[in-house]
């Protein structure tokens, strides 16, 4: 027995909780004076919309108070391709109250972006009773347009892509142009670099030397080493082919020999002193 009424005093102060629920969220509904008032602490409300004529599937915005600001409201689930005066108008149509800004707060963007993702914004108004208009008639509204409110970028995902896939293929002219601003851009460092090392050819470091590379090397057509005694039209006669008689004895044979080694040992002498002037001449240039 004991039990049993436990059991049906528990019912009872269930009952009286319920009860005393129900008459809070009356009184949070109707204000003193009959009007209709909305507490505005935990309320969310669906605000119903469409982009345009084209795209007819319904969305929603999600209206709440903002705790910080009894002024503000806070409005989720806004895109980023949507102008916030598309909002500002959407409220304009059943709030009296005027809207003193609507300002971002985050996105679900990488790196909070707002040109991206879904935007929570806040809507200040004048006086606390925009906020209550607002939540009050919020579902009971719409569905609005949102192109007859402001601008709105309508491309879609796919046309987005081809869009961005396009801007990056360049045409004929302006490749051929960024081409030849690229070359002519080389050809006048390829210049500046020879002439600074053209520069660092001719000046001498700290220890008066002269650095020599491959490039410095001048080639220059070998001149004709001549003697002082030798007569100018001696080259010329020497190119000449002399006419030699075909020995037929045996004493001319010999003579011939002779003649021939006579020549080379005058030629060895002439050669020695040539060399020899060549040494006394040479002198040591770095």
């Amino acid at each position: 027995r004991s039990v049993f009424q436990s059991m049906v005093a528990v019912n009872k102060i269930g009952r009286k909780k319920r009860i005393s629920e129900k008459k809070v969220k009356k009184e949070d509904v109707e204000g003193n004076d009959g009007s209709s008032t909305v507490n505005t602490g935990d309320a969310h409300k669906c605000l119903k919309y469409s982009l345009s004529s084209s795209f007819t599937c319904e969305r929603h915005l999600f209206l709440k108070a903002d705790a910080s600001n009894e002024n503000a409201l806070l409005i989720g689930n806004v895109p980023s391709y949507l102008d916030l005066d598309v909002v500002k108008g959407f409220l304009s149509e059943f709030v009296k109250t005027s809207i003193d800004g609507v300002f971002p707060l985050r996105s679900n963007a990488t790196g909070n972006r707002f040109d991206a993702g879904q935007l929570t914004i806040r809507v200040v108004f004048s006086s606390r009773l925009g906020v209550e208009q607002a939540l009050a008639k919020a579902e009971s509204v719409g569905s609005f347009v949102a192109e007859k409110y402001g601008p709105f970028d309508d491309t879609t995902t796919i046309q987005a892509q081809m869009a961005a896939y396009q801007s990056r293929i360049a045409d004929a002219d302006s490749l051929m142009k960024e081409v030849e601003e690229y070359m002519s851009a080389h050809d006048e460092e390829a210049a500046a670099a020879n002439r600074a090392a053209r520069k660092r050819r001719k000046v001498a470091d700290e220890d008066g030397w002269i650095t020599v590379t491959k490039g410095s090397r001048t080639s220059a057509p070998e001149s004709k080493k001549m003697r002082e005694d030798e007569p100018l039209n001696y080259q010329d006669e020497k190119r000449k082919q002399k006419k030699v008689d075909v020995a037929f004895y045996n004493f001319q044979i010999k003579e011939s020999k002779m003649r021939h080694l006579n020549e080379l040992r005058s030629k060895f002498e002439e050669d020695k002193k040539r060399v020899a002037m060549a040494k006394a001449a040479r002198k040591f240039r770095p």
